[in-house]
């Protein structure tokens, strides 16, 4: 139930956003108040403690926030607190996230590399993605050098393995099919 009460604030929040133009600014605040959600355990705390009263809440989530993010993301946070669902605030971002892309047609691909990758090699594979794919590519960038070599594209339902772990193990399958066969 609360993955569906997320995606309905989620969905509401974006077509305010959207309503009034400023998505890409909610999300910003958005985000920024989920990170101060995670790495400060005092406001996390504070934020989903049951015994901490609406008001309280509110009056100091206005002080610490009111000059940081702007007017609507201000009211979806005041929203979330009177309606005692602070806590789905990272459900909430992930919705949020996903409407955005599904608004500006791009699709969300983790692109993990054995060693880090220069800016040069970024842009030329998400080049080279785009025009494969058809659609434009939001990366987040990984190092993982347990691939060996190469690099590793996740979207949607799909893995592009062009790492070397990945060609190691599709020979290791090619071999052992061989030899049941």
């Amino acid at each position: 139930m609360d993955e569906r009460v997320a995606k309905r604030y989620g969905a509401a929040i974006f077509g305010a956003a959207k309503e009034a133009g400023v998505i890409k600014e909610v999300e910003a605040d958005l985000k920024e108040v989920l990170a101060l959600q995670r790495s400060d355990e005092k406001f996390r705390d504070f934020l989903l403690s049951p015994e901490v009263r609406r008001d309280q809440k509110r009056a100091i989530v206005d002080r610490l926030l009111s000059d940081r993010i702007g007017t609507l993301s201000m009211e979806s946070i005041r929203l979330l607190l009177a309606k005692r669902r602070e806590d789905l605030l990272p459900e909430i971002v992930e919705e949020y996230d996903e409407l955005r892309r599904q608004d500006e047609r791009v699709i969300y691909a983790k692109v993990t590399s054995a060693e880090p990758m220069s800016f040069d090699e970024k842009e030329a594979l998400l080049a080279k993605l785009t025009q494969e794919i058809g659609k434009t590519l939001e990366p987040e960038f990984a190092v993982d050098p347990a691939l060996i070599g190469g690099v590793r594209v996740a979207y949607e339902n799909m893995v592009l393995d062009g790492s070397v772990r990945g060609g190691l193990a599709r020979l290791r399958s090619a071999l052992q099919q061989d030899l049941t066969t």
